[in-house]
């Protein structure tokens, strides 16, 4: 499982669930720099050209091309396109849809029909769109891929966390059946000290392939209590998490349950798992000959 494909919705219903309380530091003043714009302009594109791979298939697709491609006053890329294939007296309007990503505060497509946002207030942005289609299910839906690429802004907002979660695991391998052991950080690299939650079951969750993963705290601390971390300093947790019964490679989402401005401090474990060591091969003495025949 990719973390780009957990859905943006799942993300923020996780998120409301785990707000215990609001941490005792605002995060960083939200800045737009140029790593931030270009992510916001891959997303962009990447929904851009999977639309034009999806044209074929839909009718109301059929004008979509470079001229639906704008830009907006803070240098990010939007779409904007109206079809004018003609529609039948049942239809109010034509097949239409629009998106770019700008401030919270901006208004872009606010007045539009069928308008929406999502929202990362660390970052001060926000995927702000409209859709006009009918309820057909033959018409496009755009709405899928914000799912998708949204999280890549999502993921990208952690770069501004006052708390960062790091996870690392304790080997480069693991053995079918075997228990995953690995480890959980969570760091203060804000200016100032900071009240947060222990760590332990009761304030880190983790998510594989959108459900919750089995683990244990070696320690058996079940944590969520308040205690001082002062900057810089770390919270540290070794963990066992449930063994897997066949060969992979995946990512387990961890969350930790404390919001900041309204987002929870998350990270990705990545985890390889191999098939089990065969039995090692009994060599035989140097003094031993084979038998010749």
């Amino acid at each position: 499982m990719n973390f780009l494909q957990i859905s943006i919705f799942k993300i923020l219903l996780l998120s409301a669930f785990l707000c215990l309380r609001p941490a005792a530091a605002a995060a960083q003043s939200p800045v737009l720099d140029d790593a931030t714009i270009k992510i916001c302009n891959d997303i962009i594109m990447n929904i851009y050209y999977r639309i034009l791979e999806e044209k074929p298939k839909y009718e109301e697709l059929s004008d979509f091309d470079e001229k639906a491609l704008y830009q907006n006053p803070l240098g990010i890329y939007a779409i904007v396109y109206h079809s004018s294939r003609e529609v039948d007296s049942r239809q109010r309007s034509p097949y239409a849809l629009g998106i770019t990503i700008d401030r919270i505060g901006d208004e872009t497509f606010k007045s539009t029909p069928g308008s929406f946002n999502f929202g990362f207030p660390v970052l001060g942005l926000k995927i702000t769109g409209y859709q006009q289609k009918h309820l057909l299910r033959t018409q496009y839906n755009m709405l899928p891929l914000i799912d998708e690429f949204g999280a890549v802004l999502a993921r990208h907002q952690q770069e501004y966390m006052p708390l960062k979660l790091y996870l690392r695991t304790l080997k480069d391998t693991y053995h079918v059946r075997e228990d995953i052991e690995f480890e959980v950080e969570l760091k203060n690299v804000a200016k100032n000290n900071m009240i947060v939650k222990s760590l332990g079951v009761n304030s880190l969750f983790f998510l594989f392939n959108n459900q919750f993963w089995g683990t244990q705290p070696s320690s058996g601390d079940v944590g969520g209590r308040d205690v001082i971390l002062k900057s810089g300093e770390s919270l540290t947790m070794r963990f066992k998490g449930e063994s897997f019964q066949r060969p992979r490679e995946f990512e387990i989402v961890c969350t930790y349950a404390m919001s900041i401005q309204g987002v929870n401090p998350s990270g990705v474990l990545n985890i390889r798992v191999i098939e089990e060591s065969p039995a090692q091969q009994v060599i035989p003495p140097a003094e031993f000959l084979p038998v010749s025949n």
